[in-house]
Order: structure tokens, then C-alpha cells, then sequence
């Protein structure tokens, strides 16, 4: 079987005499989940208002209402009822409680990874983050 070589890096450095390289080539649930974990990444990085690295209860409520908001097409100015402001608050704070799995009252990117891995196939923990964008 033959090797397949590897492009040199941009530093156009050359590699050690005698050194052989190969070409990895990732399995498309690999470049899925490298994928889904940069979406991720700024998503958090979109909802951590304080830019502390986490996101905090009201940081997260506020984006459930921003997500309602424009689920249901609210024009500027417009303002939810006062039923679907109420039922997206219980809904964050439960929500909420079931990512923040250590119960420090922040949830890291670490926390939301473990409970899409564990309980939304990839493929619908990409639409879901994309629906949160």
C-alpha cells in the first residue's frame, strides 16, 4: 500500500530526512462533531454577554426570550404576553437546571457538549444550536 503524502505546512519547512508522514483522514461523524463543537463555541460565545466563558441563569433566560421572540416574529417595539413571557422563563430555568450539571449556577461549554453528546443525536444538536443562533 502506498503512502500518501502529507502537504508541507505554510511555513514551507522541510521534514526530517527520513521521517514519513500520512495523510489522517477523518470519518465524517469526526468532522461533524469538530463542526458542531465550533458552532457551539459561538454560541456560548454569542449568549456570554459578560464575556466571562460561561453563561449564567439570566444570560440564558435572555436568550430563551430572544429565541421566542423571534420564533414568533416580533416586529421591533412589539412586546411578548404576558403567558408566553412567563411559560419561557419556567421553561429557561428548567432548561437551565438540566445543563448546568454541576450546579454552580454557570453553564460551561463542557456542560452542553456532554448533554447534546448524551442526549440528541449530532445531527439534531446541530439544527438545535443553529435554531439558537
Amino acid at each position: 500500500m502506498k503512502d500518501i503524502e502529507e502537504p508541507q505546512s505554510s511555513s514551507e519547512e522541510p521534514l526530517p530526512a527520513g521521517s514519513q508522514r500520512h495523510a489522517v483522514w477523518a470519518s465524517s461523524s469526526e468532522l461533524m462533531l469538530l463542526e458542531f463543537d465550533k458552532r457551539l463555541n459561538a454560541l456560548v460565545e454569542l449568549w456570554d454577554l459578560d464575556r466571562n466563558g460561561f453563561i449564567d441563569k439570566e444570560e440564558f433566560k435572555q436568550m430563551a426570550l430572544d429565541s421566542l421572540r423571534y420564533e414568533l416574529d416580533l416586529k421591533e417595539g412589539q412586546k411578548l404576553s404576558k403567558d408566553d413571557f412567563i411559560s419561557c422563563q419556567e421553561r429557561a430555568h428548567k432548561d437551565f437546571q438540566t445543563f448546568d450539571k454541576n450546579k454552580n449556577g454557570l453553564l460551561e461549554p463542557k456542560e452542553m457538549r456532554a448533554y447534546f453528546k448524551d442526549h440528541v443525536q449530532l445531527q439534531q444538536a446541530d439544527e438545535q444550536v443553529d435554531l439558537l443562533m
